[in-house]
């Protein structure tokens, strides 16, 4: 199957200009994190299609770095753009999370932004499963409408998904394109925190504290990224609902990772507690490899750990993402459903389930993996893992069930 998609016809000069400012904004951006040079070379030249072998676990909370490199090399496709289709092969792929669909729809809106459209041709994953998650994010109803007609009548409705909300400081392109928009939900014009609670209410039935949970976590979340992704900014949020109750809610931001920002930006008294920190986890643990990045996005996740201050005491507003942990650490445990988390954010990787509350201390909003529970000391690589591949931003993805 392939589809050209090129809707520049009736734009005028000025609408014209904006999109390509947009889409070279986004280029220039995410060309700082991924730029693969090999790929200029006269054999890629050579031949009439940009084929992408996406791997057999596309997902980045099960299979980070194979499938960070996938999307830097469809990203790379940018290269060609003006002469080749790009073809996605996922005949061998098995398995598809929420969170790496959305990144590739992001690259692929994108470019179809571009003065030059796109030319996009591909195959569908024979598992079913996974070819839901392409239906229901969007991948399909966006670039193969008659595959979308097609599927719509049969076992791919039993996945319930809310329309893709969009935001952020930088300006997002896409949006202008009206056969996007119009499936888009827009920050700018929508309460996020209650669009999100809404659509699991009107599925779930939730109960007032369940509404109220909701929201401290989506805002909370909102927040973060706001504060941390920087000068370009754009965030998007994905949410799904199975047919057994199973709700998986994927953030992706764009922008500076946790640890970029917290260096270049953190208030003076933030970087004087890192800094402490860097020299009493060295003391402490000599000999042990220590990792700048790794550490620091995980204490960015501690109650007093922020990079801005307010009020007229410079009092740190800074907690981390207790919101989030403490909502997630009280989700139910069922025999479908084991409640899972995944932080993604440059080159560091926090994954954690339910079974992991001991990790976690509600009074004092400390999350730390190890069974001293001491953040000086050395964390469950388990748990906390440095990725050869770097994520353009912070991803965090949960997937839970509530209680009744």
């Amino acid at each position: 199957m392939t589809v050209q998609v090129n809707e520049f016809e009736n734009l005028g000069y000025n609408d014209l200009k904006d999109r390509e400012k947009g889409y070279n904004n986004f280029i220039n951006f995410l060309s700082k994190y991924w730029n693969l040079h090999w790929l200029n070379n006269s054999k890629t030249s050579k031949k009439k299609k940009f084929v992408v072998n996406i791997p057999s676990t596309f997902s980045l909370k099960e299979n980070s770095d194979e499938t960070l490199k996938c999307l830097e090399l469809i990203f790379s496709y940018r290269q060609f753009i003006k002469e080749k289709e790009l073809f996605l092969n996922f005949s061998k792929c098995q398995k598809i999370d929420v969170s790496s669909s959305l990144v590739l729809l992001i690259i692929l809106f994108n470019f179809r932004t571009g003065i030059n459209g796109l030319k996009l041709g591909g195959n569908l994953p024979l598992n079913n499963d996974a070819k839901a998650v392409l239906y229901e994010v969007g991948f399909l109803k966006f670039f193969f409408q008659n595959l979308y007609k097609e599927i719509s009548n049969n076992i791919f409705t039993k996945i319930k998904s809310l329309d893709l909300i969009v935001g952020g400081s930088s300006e997002i392109p896409f949006i202008k394109i009206s056969s996007i928009r119009e499936h888009l939900i827009l920050s700018t014009l929508t309460d996020v925190c209650s669009t999100i609670t809404d659509f699991i209410d009107k599925n779930l039935l939730l109960t007032p504290t369940g509404k109220s949970s909701i929201n401290r976590v989506v805002g909370e979340l909102l927040t973060n990224f706001k504060e941390h992704l920087g000068k370009f900014s754009q965030f998007f949020i994905s949410t799904f609902l199975s047919e057994n109750g199973i709700i998986t809610i994927s953030f992706v931001g764009l922008g500076d990772t946790i640890y970029k920002s917290l260096k270049d930006n953190s208030t003076t008294d933030i970087k004087k507690i890192l800094e402490e920190f860097n020299k009493e986890f060295k003391e402490e643990n000599k000999g042990v490899e220590f990792d700048e990045e790794l550490y620091w996005t995980l204490l960015s996740l501690q109650i007093g750990i922020s990079k801005e201050l307010e009020g007229e005491n410079e009092k740190c507003r800074g907690r981390g993402m207790t919101s989030m942990l403490n909502f997630f650490f009280n989700t139910e445990i069922s025999p479908i459903c084991i409640p899972e988390m995944t932080i993604i954010s440059g080159h560091t990787k926090i994954t954690f389930d339910k079974n992991d509350k001991n990790y976690y201390n509600y009074e004092k909003g400390v999350i730390c993996f190890n069974e001293e529970f001491d953040l000086k000391k050395k964390q469950d690589i388990k748990k906390i893992k440095k990725l050869k591949q770097e994520f353009p931003g912070t991803l965090i993805s949960m997937d839970f069930i509530l209680k009744n």
